[in-house]
Parts: C-alpha cells; structure tokens; sequence
C-alpha cells in the first residue's frame, strides 16, 4: 500500500553516471512566476490557494544527467526535489533484491515528500533522462509548514486525494486485467504528461517498457501486446516512446471495465481535457 501510495501523491504535486560526476548546481535560483512550467507547478498550485510560500525559502536549481540518484534508501532526507524538466523514477529492493519500481515524477511535481515525516529516505530516486530540478530544504519547508496553516492544509487535502488515488490503482493492479492497467497507466501519464507539454492528445514516455511493466506487474511481452491492441483497434498510436491518444472516451472505457464512472481520479487532481 505505501509503495503505491507515494506514486500516487507523488502525482499530485510524473545508474550509469553517478550524479557527483553528472550534476552542477546554481546558487541563484530562477523566480518561480519565470519558469516556464510554473503555470503546472506545484508552487503554482500553492500560489492558486493563497499561498506565497516559496520566497520563504532559498531554492537550488540543479541539473543532472540520465542514470543519476536523487536520493537512494537510508541515506538523510534534507531535501525536497520539484522536476523543472525531465522525469526521475522511485523504487525500492525486494527482500531478494529485485527493484520494485514504485512510479515516476514528470514536470512540476515533487520528490522526496516522504522526508517530511521521516530523517531517511525509504525509496531510491533516479533520473531517467538529463533532468532539471528545483531543490528545497527540508528544514525551510518544515518551518513555512508552520507558519503557514493554509499550507498544511493544502497538504493535507492533497493526502487525501492521493489516497483515494492509491485506492483506484490497488483495484486496477491487483484485481483487473492487463489491458485495464496500461489504459489506467496510459490515461495518467496523458494528464499529467501531455497537459504539461502543451500538447494533450501527444507525449513521450520518459521510462521504458520494462519499467511500466515492472511498474504494473506485467511482463514486458505483454505491455508490447496490449499496447499493439490498442493500436489495432484505433484507440492509441505508438511509435517507440512517442503516444498518441486517438479515442480517449475508449481508453476510458477500457481503465475501467463494468463501470460507468469517470476517470478523473485515475490522473489525480487533474484538469478534464474537455
């Protein structure tokens, strides 16, 4: 439950190189009314409640490359992490030590809030691509927490909204088919992803297939063969990573078979596209 938990509030607000090696850090940090995603930020959503929370504190703009760990389990957990650009992906190791991938952090959403109740990390985070992101303390965060209450509140109403988040994607993985999931899957991502491109029927999956399947808990063979169903049957048009959606209505339809009612918490918190 807790694995899938922080996916999804991780929604809310989406190896090779080390990042010592792959990163470099700004010590001015870009106004957030600047950045050319504030307008799906989660210092926009604060905006959007009253909030003025960020001059508070004293952000770091950062920039790493691909393969490279935010974060990894047991370290401290002194910082919070907003994707500017790119996209990173949570997991944790089974007790044989296979990776669990927990879910992925696209543009304008947060990484790391599970620092806000514990001093380690519990979860790896991992850049998929060069990724961009705007850093926060964990101390200065805690601190505008309390002097804030609209802050805390807004916080909590989103904890509330990922768990009802968490609950549909309990159902959707361990009780419903393999097409039901990628389409789930597929109609997340299209919230979160291609609203934030700019571009709501067309994105590009940042994580491969063996992710989504290991994500999903589904072989890699059969996110392939879902995925040329969809196809088939003019509901999606996949080219490598890029996605189209052609019918969302079916796509629906298909994330939630027997049911009639709508998808809206299948992307937490997001804008219907019509």
């Amino acid at each position: 439950m807790d694995q899938i938990y922080w996916y999804a509030f991780g929604a809310l607000i989406f190896g090779c190189f080390d990042s010592k090696v792959m990163s470099h850090t700004q010590t001015t940090p870009t106004q957030c009314q600047e950045c050319e995603i504030y307008g799906h930020c989660f210092a926009h959503q604060l905006a959007i409640e009253g909030i003025d929370a960020f001059p508070k504190v004293h952000p770091t703009n950062a920039a790493t490359g691909p393969n490279a760990h935010l974060f990894r389990a047991g370290e401290a957990a002194t910082k919070l992490h907003i994707i500017r650009s790119g996209s990173v992906k949570t997991y944790r190791l089974s007790p044989d030590g296979d990776e669990v991938v927990l879910g992925f952090f696209l543009p304008g959403e947060i990484v790391g809030l599970e620092a806000l109740a514990s001093s380690s990390h519990q979860d790896f985070a991992v850049t998929l691509e060069p990724t961009q992101t705007c850093d926060l303390t964990v101390g200065e965060f805690r601190q505008v927490m309390q002097d804030d209450p609209k802050l805390s509140e807004t916080i909590f109403r989103s904890l509330c909204s990922a768990l009802d988040h968490a609950q549909n994607l309990l159902l959707i993985v361990g009780h419903l088919e393999a097409k039901a999931r990628v389409a789930f899957f597929m109609l997340s991502l299209y919230h979160r992803l291609g609203q934030c491109l700019g571009d709501e029927n067309r994105f590009k999956l940042p994580m491969d297939r063996r992710d989504i399947a290991n994500h999903l808990g589904l072989t890699i063979e059969t996110i392939s063969r879902v995925l040329s169903q969809f196809q088939r049957d003019g509901v999606v048009k996949v080219d490598g990573k890029h996605v189209q959606i052609i019918n969302r209505r079916a796509l629906e339809r298909l994330a939630r078979p027997g049911d009639q009612t709508p998808t809206c918490s299948a992307a937490a918190l997001s804008q219907p596209t019509d």
